[in-house]
C-alpha cells in the first residue's frame, strides 16, 4: 500500500516540479506571462480512498502559491486549474473497491 501512494504522489506531484524546474527560466525569459498548473479539487477538499492522488493535488495547489509569489516581479502569474471528479478507469477502479 505504501508503495502504491508513493508512486501516486511522485507521478502526481515530482512530475510537475521537475518539468516545471526546468522550464520556468525559459518562461520568463522569453516574457511568457502565465503559467497554468493541473491540479484537482480533490487537492482542496480531498477524496475518500484517494490518500496519495489528494495529497499530491494538494502539493500542486501549494506549489502553485509559491510559484506565484517567486515570480510576482516577473509579470508571470501563476494559475492552478482544479476540476471535479470526472470518470476515468482510476476512479471506476475505485469505485470498484468501495
Amino acid at each position: 500500500m505504501i508503495r502504491e501512494r508513493r508512486a501516486c504522489f511522485s507521478r502526481e506531484f515530482f512530475r510537475v516540479v521537475s518539468y516545471r524546474a526546468r522550464r520556468i527560466a525559459g518562461h520568463v525569459a522569453a516574457k511568457l506571462r502565465s503559467i497554468l498548473h493541473i491540479a484537482s479539487i480533490a487537492g482542496k477538499e480531498g477524496n475518500a480512498g484517494m490518500m496519495a492522488y489528494s495529497a499530491s493535488k494538494a502539493a500542486v495547489i501549494g506549489m502553485t502559491k509559491v510559484q506565484g509569489k517567486e515570480l510576482a516581479g516577473t509579470g508571470v502569474t501563476v494559475n492552478a486549474l482544479a476540476p471535479a471528479v470526472i470518470r476515468t478507469g482510476m476512479v471506476d477502479a475505485l469505485l470498484q473497491h468501495r
